[in-house]
């Protein structure tokens, strides 16, 4: 699917192991009666490994072919192919009314457009966990019940860049009751044509915080040292945003 598509929901990325084993301790307690749905499953790691660890059943949703072959491949090599299975397709049109647990690792953008169809499909009482970016505050955030933060994207000695400002674990639980909304059809309103407007500086800050994250394995040797990143990171950001929004400014002008 081309960026920038309707439907389109983002980059490829793979979760860290270390951030799968922490995600399904904090969606659970799990078991093999939970049903755990991956939309943008990748290489279907996390399903793996809560069909190992936990006997749940797992459907993972992939666009990109590669990604499918190696999901089904993992599964399989797993032993838990008959547990976990990997489905070629669009996630915005996915089926994933019998999930329990759905699993989110998507930009801002890619969150924004499934909110509505993970309120609008999933039962009451199912959890939604998303990874680094929330589901839109103004939408998801009265049912968010729970978040976590880890300083590193893998087990390792004390030291390095803490990156727990950015590796985030969200956890969300379905209402009861729908909100308005969630109605298929309804108009994104103010709040999506500001976000719109602000296309441009949200992806960049938003690549900005993933480079950040990614350079966990960094680690700086002295105190200077991890001042100094924390300074130049922190700069970086800021510079990123004054031109993101002058991007945004002038482009108006160009269509």
């Amino acid at each position: 699917m081309p960026p920038g598509g309707a439907d389109y929901l983002g980059p490829i990325s793979a979760t860290p192991m270390k951030m799968v084993t922490e995600m399904l301790a904090f969606a659970g307690p799990l078991s093999s009666s939970d049903v755990v749905y991956d939309l943008g499953c990748n290489d279907g790691r996390v399903l793996v490994e809560a069909a190992r660890a936990h006997g749940c059943a797992g459907v993972g949703v992939e666009i990109d072919a590669r990604a499918v072959a190696k999901a089904r491949q993992m599964a399989k090599d797993a032993g838990v192919d008959a547990l976990v299975k990997i489905v070629r397709g669009n996630a915005v049109k996915a089926a994933i009314r019998d999930a329990t647990v759905v699993f989110v690792y998507l930009l801002p953008a890619g969150n924004r457009k499934i909110a509505r169809k993970l309120m609008r499909e999933l039962a009451p009482g199912a959890i939604v966990m998303t990874y680094v970016f929330k589901l839109p505050e103004a939408w998801w955030g009265p049912w968010l019940v729970a978040s976590e933060a880890a300083a590193s994207t893998r087990a390792r000695a004390a030291g390095g860049v803490d990156a727990s400002a950015y590796n985030k674990l969200f956890k969300y639980v379905v209402p009861e009751t729908k909100p308005a909304w969630c109605r298929e059809g309804e108009e994104e309103g103010e709040e999506g044509e500001e976000e719109a407007r602000r296309g441009w500086a949200g992806r960049i800050r938003t690549r900005i915080k993933i480079l950040v994250a990614r350079l966990v394995p960094i680690r700086p040797r002295s105190r200077g040292e991890r001042r100094f990143l924390r300074t130049f990171f922190s700069r970086a950001a800021a510079a990123g945003v004054v031109a993101a929004a002058a991007v945004a400014a002038i482009r108006p002008a160009r269509r």
